[in-house]
């Protein structure tokens, strides 16, 4: 099973990545949207995405997701 390590919020609280740890000690992320239903729904299937570690998901997911590239790092 999937354990989140990490959720970063886009600037308008609507988006997110969640970065994930696997049971095989692999990392992935997922770009999670808030739908009108009021709940996450995963968009994009990043989490085909297999990173050593949780800052090069955290990289990938920058690099590969159109809105985080807008956001402001911090």
């Amino acid at each position: 099973m999937n354990t989140v390590v990490r959720s970063i919020f886009g600037s308008d609280k609507t988006r997110k990545i969640e970065i994930f740890r696997r049971d095989d000690g692999s990392y992935g992320f997922e770009d999670m949207k808030f739908v009108e239903e009021g709940f996450w729904a995963p968009i994009g299937k990043y989490s085909q995405c297999f990173a050593e570690t949780e800052e090069i998901a955290e990289k990938e997911a920058k690099d590969r997701v159109a809105w985080m590239k807008n956001e402001k790092s911090s």
